[in-house]
């Protein structure tokens, strides 16, 4: 087996009554992460998407310090997730083909 190029990190997230909400997965190859997320439809719209979304990041780029900054990228009739993202700190949003990119904040150097 050859070495993988990339690296990936998924995290299942829990509520207080540990019941699974949701995803949150990092795709890392060298200082660049992409971040995708799902929430269960069942916890939709109650703000999970955006706690996870933060905390993840943060957690993610903590331990991760060869990780210059995380992408997003979410379809463009998605506005709960762009949404989620701009109020999780993620900005500089680029609109391309129907999508939208959106970055945390990158490190200082």
């Amino acid at each position: 087996l050859s070495t993988p190029s990339f690296e990936l990190l998924l995290n299942i997230v829990y509520n207080t009554k540990q019941k699974p909400v949701g995803q949150v997965r990092f795709d890392v190859k060298g200082g660049l992460a992409e971040i995708n997320m799902l929430v269960s439809s069942k916890y939709r719209g109650k703000g999970y998407g955006m706690k996870m979304i933060t905390q993840g990041s943060r957690m993610f780029l903590k331990d991760k310090k060869n990780v210059k900054f995380i992408l997003a990228r979410i379809k463009v009739e998605n506005l709960a997730s762009i949404s989620a993202f701009e109020k999780a700190g993620y900005a500089q949003k680029i609109i391309r083909g129907g999508i939208v990119s959106v970055k945390f904040p990158s490190r200082q150097s």
